[in-house]
């Protein structure tokens, strides 16, 4: 019920409806340009004294821009192409122009609709659609399309017309009313003044296609955000999973899992590792549509109550949430079904802020200073994320009340590439692990299922052999490689993706920001090794020696800074020795601890790390006489599973040929048409 209507609150009241009819009527969608919606009936605001006095008087005409400043959404949806002599097919939809002139409004394709679709999704679940008070703001979208050609002598058909350009550029795609579309956007770094004529406070860029980035196992999307401020221009990244990547068809829920981890290794990261340099993470968001928000992205009410909440409960020596916060409002299924896939927003990282190790590795690696300075800043990564020691081997995840929480399995990039390829690993979602032989088992096992369930798994009879020698006396070999006082503990965050395109470094080589986290998980401290490709060497490539002078240069960094932090690992059994985390380095690489651990993480490069490194530390014996007796002990029945395995290889390669041969027709029957 409303306040009496000659009280202020009436009063106030009623300008909060017209304000909120002004910003949703200002909210448009148009194939080139926003359009803003009719605005109100005017209303005057006054509150007046009992004698008849006026105190104060409004009036929302003398209004000239909505309390909110709107945000501006600009899709590039064009498409260029350069050549001469080249004939264009277009789709007669969308392009044709009417013969009488009335304008009218050009059809939005549903492709645009879901990106716009997508884009209002994240910022909402973000919160960055209301202002610091938590009023909405409009909303204007720009989406531009259509076909810019540049060169001479192109054919562009349309439909079964064919029209020859004469001009170096021609454009195809015009609106209903006569004005053509944009033939082709700006680049991502082009000034606000050129992509936009607009002088609206805030506005947000989405990247065109050919500006993401595309990775093995996730697609980021560049946004770039200017203010009305003029101050820089901000970028984030809108990253998405690939579910043709993690297996998400063969076990559901992958990519949910994916995220949820790389979540929980940021906060995790925060709280207890706030000199390991990572991008910033504003919120994620699930298939489910569950979505989380950074606690400084909240409106004001939501940032006052939470840090309270905070407060409280740290005084009252209670856990603490992370600073993320689950929104109350789940978001519903979009058109296109846009919402079924989650992602994280992250701050963009800048060319200022360094570059891709990857992109002067090779070329600069030799350079002694250079190498010195990416070593010592490893080498404190690795002693900052051992100084807190984990109760168990598992993934870090934030649970819906924002709590972080060791309660996922340990996920690698091994576990999820194997479920993409249709095997099962056996270990379900919830499996977390108190002993460094549970794990090993399980990790062992996965392997197994691999050979078992993989139709190409194997070549040949000798191939099979092979493989099967090697898992059952790795197996065996458990209790030699791992020391017992170690078993359960202590664990540390491992970061198992650690390589040269996900470090970012300056000129100097000193690291400026780590990338790409959803694979770190607690790990036996044994497991803590060099990264393997310090000699440029593929996991089934290492040769010992060289492998063993980096590795050298590296643990001698490593224990003068290890000696300077006076950092070290206490052991959970109370009165035991402190544990230096160079001294488990070092016991390792001497026991052969290293090359277990590597095959551990290589499904394809065990079988070669085993036979060269792991083997010869105990036996002379070949791997032929290894062969002869090792395979009894993997399976029962051998003979039956060798057959079986030759007659999947056999089928493999028939339905392959059968796959070639059908894609192989249809680009003969295209061609033909």
């Amino acid at each position: 019920m409303l306040p009496p209507s000659d009280s202020l609150r009436h009063h106030l009241s009623k300008l909060a409806e017209v304000r909120a009819n002004r910003n949703t009527s200002s909210i448009s969608t148009s194939a080139s340009t926003s359009t803003l919606g009719t605005a109100p009936p005017p209303y005057t605001l006054s509150v007046t004294r009992p004698s008849g006095t006026t105190v104060m008087s409004v009036d929302q005409n003398d209004m000239d821009e909505p309390w909110a400043s709107p945000i501006n959404i600009y899709i590039d949806n064009s498409i260029t192409i350069t050549g001469d002599e080249n004939t264009i097919m277009v789709s007669p939809s969308g392009v044709d122009t009417p013969t009488d002139s009335t304008p009218q409004e050009a059809p939005t394709s549903p492709r645009i609709n879901s990106m716009a679709a997508v884009i209002i999704a994240a910022l909402s679940r973000a919160n960055a659609l209301n202002d610091d008070v938590g009023y909405p703001r409009p909303i204007n979208i720009r989406a531009l399309s259509g076909i810019r050609v540049n060169g001479r002598n192109n054919s562009i058909c349309v439909g079964r017309e064919a029209r020859r350009s004469e001009n170096e550029t021609d454009n195809v795609g015009e609106e209903r009313s006569g004005r053509k579309r944009r033939a082709s956007s700006e680049p991502l770094g082009a000034p606000p003044t050129q992509r936009s004529r607009l002088s609206s406070s805030d506005k947000c860029h989405v990247s065109e296609v050919r500006y993401w980035l595309r990775g093995s196992f996730n697609i980021c999307i560049p946004i770039s955000i200017q203010n009305s401020r003029q101050q820089p221009r901000k970028r984030v990244i809108l990253r998405f999973p690939l579910p043709y990547r993690i297996g998400d068809d063969f076990r559901p829920g992958n990519g949910d899992e994916k995220i949820q981890c790389e979540a929980g290794t940021y906060a995790w990261l925060q709280q207890n590792c706030p000199d390991i340099p990572i991008p910033r993470l504003y919120g994620f968001a699930l298939s489910t549509g569950e979505t989380f928000t950074e606690l400084d992205q909240l409106p004001f009410p939501g940032r006052c109550f939470q840090s309270l909440r905070r407060r409280l409960l740290n005084w009252f020596c209670l856990p603490v949430p992370s600073n993320y916060i689950l929104n109350p409002n789940q978001t519903e299924a979009l058109p296109g079904r846009v919402a079924s896939a989650g992602y994280l927003l992250l701050q963009c990282i800048e060319e200022t802020q360094g570059t891709m190790l990857a992109n002067t590795w090779s070329e600069k690696q030799q350079d002694s200073e250079l190498r010195c300075n990416f070593l010592r800043d490893l080498s404190r990564i690795f002693l900052s994320l051992s100084k807190t020691p984990l109760p168990r081997i598992s993934s870090s995840i934030i649970n819906r009340d924002g709590f972080l929480t060791l309660s996922n399995r340990p996920l690698s990039m091994e576990l999820q590439d194997l479920e993409n390829e249709n095997v099962p690993t056996h270990i379900s979602r919830d499996y977390t692990y108190n002993t460094v032989e549970s794990y090993v088992m399980d990790i062992l096992g996965a392997h197994d299922s691999r050979l078992r369930n993989q139709l190409n798994s194997v070549n040949d009879i000798h191939d099979c052999v092979y493989q099967m020698s090697a898992l059952a006396a790795m197996r065996t070999l458990i209790p030699v490689f791992f020391r017992r006082d170690l078993c359960r503990g202590p664990f540390v965050l491992t970061l198992t993706d650690l390589h040269q395109s996900n470090i970012f470094v300056d000129d100097k080589w000193h690291i400026t920001c780590l990338v790409d986290l959803e694979w770190a998980c607690s790990l036996p401290i044994e497991m803590v090794a060099p990264p393997y490709w310090l000699t440029n060497k593929a996991v089934d490539m290492i040769e010992a020696d060289e492998f063993d002078e980096a590795r050298k240069e590296m643990m001698s960094i490593l224990k003068s800074e290890e000696t300077q932090m006076s950092g070290s690992i206490l052991s959970k059994e109370v009165g035991s020795t402190p544990l230096l985390l160079s001294e488990v380095m070092e016991q390792a690489w001497k026991t052969g601890t290293f090359w277990y651990s590597l095959a551990l993480s290589s499904p394809t490069g065990l079988f070669h790390l085993f036979y060269s490194h792991i083997q010869p530390l105990l036996s002379k014996h070949r791997s032929d006489e290894i062969g002869e007796t090792m395979p009894f002990y993997w399976v029962k029945d051998l003979p039956r599973f060798v057959i079986g395995k030759l007659a999947d290889k056999k089928r493999y390669d028939i339905e392959l040929q059968q796959a070639f041969a059908t894609s192989i027709s249809g680009d003969e029957q295209s061609t033909a048409q």
